[in-house]
């Protein structure tokens, strides 16, 4: 018989966050769920190599999952057992497991919210949706922003973003370089110069997995490019194909310089002398007494003294 659990929590694909507060500590009681349903293949036609990347990265996310001593159950496309649709799945592993709660991150989708709302509201088990933790903001924060708001618009919430977080801001709070967006600037089509650069990132053979999508008869269009795909597979190989990364004190800042990635890190409450990323030509700025233009004056000193030669070559994703 299945061992038991008492928590089952669904991890969606565009969820593979090992950051999220979830893993800080394993529970023998919790099963992650991850699953490939083709509710979320055809409800609208996807490319190719979108449903391929994501499929790999789910896998992948769930490998580090296991590694960690995590309970994982991994519901493949051609599983036996497989209903194909979300909250199906959920209910027979939820009776499977013996779960009495069922947990998720909130969807980025309002369809798959809905969807799971609605499922709980049937449901008799304790039903909870939590935090993705993917955004700066709370779930209800847009809203708030725009009520009352005859009009809606994206320059609203965007400016208010700056605003808030104090982002290129000079200090009586306008837009450093006297303009909040460049958006006419950015609508110029490329003209063809200077031409595409060389696609140096790493290289994942996944026909095997194309091959068992196919045989499931998933539609899409586009090449898929699966035995040479170079979508990386998780955080830590994308961050290993950038030249340099610069972040506020977070995880993925440390992240970011264990993969050898040229690291700048910007503090302003904690320790830049205890935390900071070391070795190598990373750095750390106090940013507490210093002005949003002063910071990007070192930022791109740091740059241009970092990628003065080739990092590519260097590289964890040069080396795949």
């Amino acid at each position: 018989m299945t061992p038991a659990c008492h928590t089952l929590r669904l991890v969606l694909g565009d969820q593979l966050n090992p950051g999220h507060s979830w893993f800080a500590q394993m529970d023998s009681q919790v099963v992650y769920v991850l699953m490939e349903v083709r509710q979320e293949t055809d409800y609208v036609l996807h490319h190719a190599q979108k449903i391929l990347a994501i499929f790999a990265a789910m896998r992948d996310f769930a490998r580090q999952l296991r590694a960690d001593g995590d309970r994982v159950r991994y519901v493949a496309l051609n599983d036996a057992s497989n209903r194909q649709s979300i909250p199906d799945n959920l209910a027979a592993l939820a009776a499977h497991y013996r779960a009495q709660a069922v947990q998720w991150q909130q969807p980025d989708e309002w369809r798959l919210d809905a969807q799971l709302r609605d499922w709980a509201a049937t449901q008799p088990l304790a039903c909870e949706a939590v935090d993705s933790e993917h955004f700066l903001t709370a779930w209800g924060d847009l809203a708030a922003l725009m009520h009352g708001r005859r009009q809606w618009l994206m320059e609203h919430f965007y400016r208010h973003m700056r605003r808030r977080h104090q982002v290129l801001l000079d200090a009586h709070g306008q837009p450093e370089g006297g303009q909040w967006n460049f958006d006419h600037d950015n609508r110029k089509p490329w003209p063809g110069t200077p031409p595409e650069p060389a696609d140096w990132r790493p290289q994942h053979d996944h026909s095997a997995l194309w091959a068992m999508i196919e045989r499931a008869g998933v539609a899409s269009f586009g090449a898929p490019q699966a035995a040479a795909l170079r979508w990386p597979l998780n955080r830590a190989e994308a961050l290993a194909c950038l030249d340099a990364f610069i972040s506020a004190d977070c995880g993925v800042m440390h992240l970011a310089a264990a993969t050898g990635t040229p690291t700048m890190g910007l503090f302003s409450t904690s320790s830049s002398a205890k935390y900071g990323p070391y070795g190598g030509s990373n750095t750390s700025v106090d940013t507490r007494d210093l002005g949003a233009a002063d910071v990007a004056a070192i930022a791109a000193d740091w740059l241009k003294a970092t990628t003065a030669k080739p990092l590519h070559d260097n590289m964890a994703c040069g080396k795949a």
